[in-house]
C-alpha cells in the first residue's frame, strides 16, 4: 500500500492530571484546576489533507475507531469496570516500556500502535509530555516500522528533565527511580522533538 508521506498528521493530546495546557498558560495555578477522570483524558485525531475525511478519531472516553465502537453499541459496563480500577489502583504508575515509565494502558498503546502502524504518519504531535514515556513509546514504533523520517513533536509546560528530579512535580505518580530516561535514549533522539 502506497503511503504519502508528509500528507498525514496524528495529533495525540493528554490533559496531564486533567490540567489543560491552554488552561495552564492562562492560569495562575494549575493546581486550582478541576481533575478529570483518566477515562477522559485521551483525544486522538488523525488530521489529512483538505481533500480527505479523517479515517480516525478518538473522543475523550473512548479507545476504539468511531466505527469499531459504533458497532458494539458504545462501552461496555466492563470496560468502563477495568478502566476505573486501572486508575483507582494507581496502576499506570507501575507500566514500563523497554525500561521507560509509561503511564498509558497497554490497551491503550496497543490501540496507539495500530494506528500508527496503519497511517504511517511522518509527524505525531502530543501535548503533555510529562516523563516522556508515551512520546518514547511511538519513536520505538516508528524505529520498529522504519519510518525512520517520522518524528514525535511533544511539548509540556514543564521541562521534561525536571519530572525525573523535582520530587513535588508529580501529579501523577512518583518519580520512577530505576527507570530508564526517555529523553536520554537513542530512540528520542532520533525520533522525538521536545518543546517547552
Amino acid at each position: 500500500m502506497e503511503q504519502h508521506r508528509g500528507s498525514r498528521f496524528l495529533i495525540a493530546f493528554l490533559t496531564l492530571g486533567g490540567v489543560d495546557l491552554a488552561q495552564v498558560s492562562s492560569s495562575s495555578s494549575a493546581a486550582a484546576q478541576p481533575r478529570t477522570p483518566r477515562s477522559q483524558l485521551w483525544r486522538w485525531q488523525l488530521l489529512q489533507t483538505p481533500n480527505s475525511a479523517p479515517e480516525f478519531h478518538f473522543a475523550p472516553g473512548r479507545r476504539r475507531a468511531s466505527t469499531s465502537l459504533d458497532a458494539l453499541g458504545g462501552e461496555s459496563l466492563e470496560w468502563k469496570e477495568r478502566d476505573a480500577a486501572f486508575e483507582a489502583e494507581g496502576l499506570f504508575c507501575h507500566g514500563r516500556w523497554l525500561g521507560v515509565q509509561v503511564l498509558q494502558s497497554p490497551e491503550d498503546l496497543m490501540y496507539l500502535q495500530q494506528v500508527i502502524t496503519r497511517v504511517r504518519p511522518g509527524i505525531v504531535i502530543e501535548s503533555g509530555t510529562f516523563r516522556g514515556g508515551l512520546a518514547f513509546f511511538m519513536a520505538s514504533v516508528f524505529s520498529h516500522l522504519g519510518l525512520d523520517d517520522s518524528r514525535v513533536l511533544t511539548m509540556d509546560a514543564f521541562d521534561v528533565n525536571s519530572n525525573f528530579h523535582n520530587l513535588d512535580n508529580h501529579p501523577l505518580c512518583p518519580v520512577c527511580m530505576d527507570c530508564v530516561k526517555a529523553y536520554e535514549t537513542e530512540l528520542w533522539k532520533k525520533h522525538v522533538l521536545f518543546f517547552e
